[in-house]
């Protein structure tokens, strides 16, 4: 009887976890002028903000992070626009 008390409270702790994983995966997103004046201004993802936590334990820096970073996805390279670009040219001359 014991075991099974444990195991509800082992499951119903799994179902609580999920439950909050799902609700971070429908985080609030920061605008990109938002980012910017927090200091994002590069193109982040979510996987990179991960790796921040793991330097860095200022918990609202990493949730700042995450909710200006670009979703990790097989195609989230096609799914990237750039507000600008700098192209730089120089002049060669054969002598």
């Amino acid at each position: 009887m014991r075991q099974r008390k444990m195991a509800k409270m082992v499951v119903l702790s799994a179902m609580m976890i999920l439950m909050l994983i799902s609700t971070i995966s429908a985080k609030e997103q920061f605008s990109t002028k938002e980012c910017e004046d927090l200091g994002f201004t590069g193109l982040a993802l979510c996987s990179d903000c991960h790796s921040l936590s793991e330097y860095v334990k200022d918990q609202e820096l990493v949730s700042d992070c995450l909710k200006c970073c670009a979703d990790d996805s097989e195609d989230s390279m096609s799914k990237v626009t750039y507000s600008g670009a700098i192209l730089e040219m120089v002049n060669i001359r054969k002598q």
